[in-house]
């Protein structure tokens, strides 16, 4: 509705200097969606409210027959049946007939709610699929699935191969056989 977005932002001070001194609470469509996205919002006047702020302030600062002051009349008027219809129909007492009255207060669950989530004989007959475990294991089990197991520890490095000696005839010995170097020397004769 607000195709050219004159609402859009929020009134830029240095654009429109005066525009604080006659506007007490200013409103803009991007500040409507923030407080949408942080759920501000707890029912339908509160976002009726700010909506109609937005469109008053734009009438309240134009003067009639600018463009801002026709395109806010113009949502105001559009606008008006559909958040009427929103309103009527947020009630959620009203959409399945509960006397809020007699329910207020009442957060005990169900008995038959309860029974039907730890009982997968409740949903035998009307699922196509068969259930391993209770209703609410498997809707756990389907939230927050089974972890990976960790991976096997790294192999540990292989020992250097031993080294074969061949005696002074070119016969290999075993390394167990051959002499320590220290006592090698012990056992050469020495020249003199």
């Amino acid at each position: 509705m607000d195709r050219q977005e004159y609402f859009k932002n929020p009134v830029s001070k240095a654009e429109v200097p005066d525009y604080f001194d006659i506007v007490q609470n200013p409103m803009c469509w991007v500040t409507i969606e923030e407080k949408l996205d942080r759920h501000e919002y707890w029912d339908i006047e509160a976002i009726k409210k700010d909506i109609d702020l937005v469109l008053n302030n734009a009438i309240l600062y134009n003067k009639p027959g600018t463009a801002f002051y026709k395109t806010a009349s113009r949502i105001q008027n559009a606008a008006a049946p559909i958040l009427e219809e929103l309103r009527q129909g947020s009630n959620p007492s009203d959409a399945i007939n509960i006397d809020p009255e007699s329910s207020v207060g009442d957060l005990e669950t169900p008995w038959e709610l309860l029974e039907f989530l730890v009982s997968p004989e409740a949903l035998q007959n009307e699922m196509d699929f068969i259930l391993e475990d209770t209703p609410l294991a498997s809707m756990f089990d389907f939230a927050l699935p089974k972890m990976k197991p960790p991976p096997p520890p790294p192999t540990p490095p292989l020992p250097p191969p031993q080294k074969v000696k061949r005696d002074r005839k070119g016969k290999k010995k075993k390394a167990a056989d051959a002499p320590d170097k220290s006592t090698s020397a012990l056992l050469k004769p020495r020249r003199r």
